[in-house]
């Protein structure tokens, strides 16, 4: 009988240890690393595309680059320099140490051919997979006179600027 509180002390330390047992402490879970998405992201191919009800579907490439840089109050911020994305920036949470999903309620002013509208980030994800990355970003637009719209903003990524903002760079 003396041995029976050693044996339960052992037995819960055994089962804290392996993780079987909650409200051991040390169970928080430890965030993923943001460093993968940080920095010069170029534009590969991407596009944003507004679908209107009234005005039809739009699309506009994107160009550029993108800059990614730690967020306030979101893991990460997304700037895009293309002007059909008007110097858009946008909040993203990493889930992941390869996925990044946006914040909710984020709004940019996109031009596309010539047609602005307010561009309202719903969903999507920031996905990373050295050297490459995708965008990958659904939404509602409002544009003039109040038309709704949805929109996308769809593309792939390289690691670094543009061969040609590289060099005005140096």
């Amino acid at each position: 009988m003396k041995y029976f509180p050693m044996k339960i002390v052992v037995l819960v330390a055994a089962l804290c240890g392996s993780g079987l047992l909650t409200g051991c402490g040390g169970d928080e879970k430890k965030a993923p690393p943001i460093e993968p998405f940080l920095g010069e992201w170029s534009v590969s191919q991407a596009s944003v595309k507004v679908s209107c009800t009234v005005i039809g579907d739009l699309q506009a490439p994107i160009m550029g680059s993108i800059r990614v840089t730690r967020g306030q109050g979101t893991s990460l911020a997304m700037t895009f320099t293309d002007p059909a994305l008007a110097g858009c920036t946008l909040g993203f949470n990493v889930q992941s140490a390869t996925v990044a999903t946006p914040a909710s309620g984020q709004s940019c002013v996109v031009n596309v051919q010539g047609i602005m509208a307010t561009f309202t980030a719903t969903s999507g994800t920031f996905g990373v997979v050295e050297p490459t990355a995708s965008v990958n970003l659904m939404g509602n637009a409002t544009g003039a006179l109040n038309v709704t719209c949805t929109g996308k903003v769809i593309g792939t990524l390289n690691r670094g600027l543009p061969a040609d903002a590289a060099a005005d760079a140096s």
